[in-house]
């Protein structure tokens, strides 16, 4: 602990590092990670609004670490060889706002509960959903999307009721048309949710949108077979799963037994 402090110490007062590359470890370059560190991670976001902070953590063979800077000046360090460290961002977050005499964090707005609709409208709806992600983004400096968890529990609220089924097809078009930069498993969520309620129209274009945004992965190639494939468009869909199985020879995909499978079943 006292040698993880003493580093700590020498991070914060310039001692390690000369001033550019101290500046280059701070900054972020990919979804809040800079050059060993991340900045203002969005579990911890989540839970406070309040922090701005650089973590990260690890763990082998029995032990789990964590070191949080916080930019208030507070540091807190875990070393710990108890399994499983069950939440270490919450651990570390009441360790915080102990140390300034807190019991829960504050948070000046909220994401709409997404038990059902009638408390997801009474919290904002897709308005205040949107709203949530986008503020959350202002605070940490990057994108923070809707895990694909909430999102897909969001569609499925309105799919299984027949007066929201409309608003919600228009929600996510103007979602997927308005955020340039969506991960490819986040677009694939919304698709899958849609093809899990049989909506094969909706789901073939939006599959069909990540294939655009993502040419090269295999992945976005076997779901888009998958739906063209329940729409009974057979050829089209041998034609997507090819596609993923030459992707996958050339990348060295793990998951080119799954594709090769979708292919064999159309071939056959």
């Amino acid at each position: 602990l006292n040698d993880l402090y003493t580093w700590s110490k020498s991070i914060r007062n310039n001692r390690l590092l000369n001033p550019q590359f101290q500046n280059l470890l701070f900054k972020p370059n990919i979804k809040g990670y800079c050059y060993g560190l991340f900045k203002n991670p969005e579990e911890f976001l989540r839970k406070n609004h309040n922090v701005q902070l650089h973590f990260h953590g690890g763990g082998i063979m029995g032990y789990r670490s964590a070191i949080a800077m916080y930019e208030d000046g507070t540091t807190i360090i875990v070393l710990t060889n108890v399994l499983p460290m069950d939440n270490s961002v919450r651990f570390i977050t009441q360790l915080h706002l102990s140390a300034f005499g807190q019991q829960k964090p504050v948070k000046h707005f909220i994401n709409p509960s997404h038990r059902n609709l009638p408390h997801f409208y009474e919290e904002g709806g897709l308005i205040g959903f949107n709203n949530y992600h986008d503020r959350l983004s202002k605070i940490a400096g990057y994108s923070i999307y809707p895990s694909s968890r909430g999102m897909k529990k969001v569609i499925l609220m309105h799919l299984n009721d027949k007066d929201y089924v409309t608003s919600i097809k228009e929600y996510t078009r103007k979602y997927l048309s308005s955020y340039a930069d969506l991960p490819e498993a986040l677009i694939n969520t919304i698709g899958y949710a849609y093809l899990e309620k049989e909506e094969f129209e909706e789901a073939s274009k939006v599959f069909a949108e990540n294939i655009l945004r993502f040419p090269t992965s295999p992945n976005v190639y076997d779901s888009y077979g998958e739906v063209l494939e329940k729409m009974g468009r057979l050829q089209e869909a041998k034609a997507a799963y090819a596609k993923a199985v030459a992707l996958a020879k050339k990348q060295g995909s793990l998951d080119i037994e799954v594709y090769q499978k979708n292919l064999n079943r159309l071939s056959q």
